[in-house]
């Protein structure tokens, strides 16, 4: 039913993949929600999760190295084919597992959660951490009701980036939830320069 893994002697995965805001705030992602899904779900739920704008597979890598999310099917979605190569690859260990993790290639404004059933389960959780670089919140909308979310934003203008929030009151009022968990931001100050990555975790 599943490919069994993939054949590549090269891949070319962008530094800026590893960075310290990258890697950072993906690893306060799985810490925040851990904390959730003790607090709100019963123990030993294997969730299924949707990541939006997966890039290159580092947020799929990192939630299934944490023991909390080892039982885990995650799918994530990139409109980029490269990134989705990339990310499959990085993921390998889990993709020749019956698709423990796999990408695709995806318009992510055009996925229905609750009919997509090409991609397996239906997601009990969806992470967008690159809110910025989306033109519309057509996928939020589309988003079924009761679905867990984590989203995160930027909050200074780079390459691609759309729509930014200066605050997390305003990052929080752009995406309206039955039930929020946890608003917050994680500053990354450097020598030269500093910025904030806004987080919303809640119910649909």
């Amino acid at each position: 039913m599943f490919e069994q893994g993939f054949q590549h002697s090269r891949v070319n995965l962008p530094i800026d993949a590893f960075s310290s805001g990258q890697v950072g705030s993906k690893i306060w992602l799985c810490e925040k929600l851990e904390t959730v899904l003790e607090a709100e779900v019963a123990p030993g739920f294997r969730h299924t999760i949707w990541i939006y704008g997966g890039w290159q597979g580092v947020l799929g890598y990192t939630l299934l190295c944490r023991p909390a999310f080892k039982n885990a099917n995650v799918r994530s979605f990139d409109a980029d084919a490269a990134s989705t190569e990339s990310a499959n690859i990085l993921c390998e260990n889990w993709v020749w597992r019956d698709w423990q993790f796999r990408a695709f290639t995806s318009d992510c404004n055009k996925l229905a959660p609750d009919l997509n059933r090409e991609f397996g389960d239906p997601p009990t959780i969806i992470l967008n951490t690159s809110v910025e670089h989306f033109e519309s919140n057509e996928w939020f909308q589309k988003i079924p009701e009761g679905t867990l979310v984590v989203l995160q934003a930027s909050d200074f203008d780079h390459d691609g980036a759309v729509a930014l929030f200066s605050d997390e009151q305003k990052f929080s009022d752009a995406f309206p939830l039955r039930k929020k968990f946890f608003v917050g931001k994680m500053q990354f100050k450097y020598e030269t320069w500093s910025f904030n990555r806004l987080m919303l975790i809640g119910v649909r």
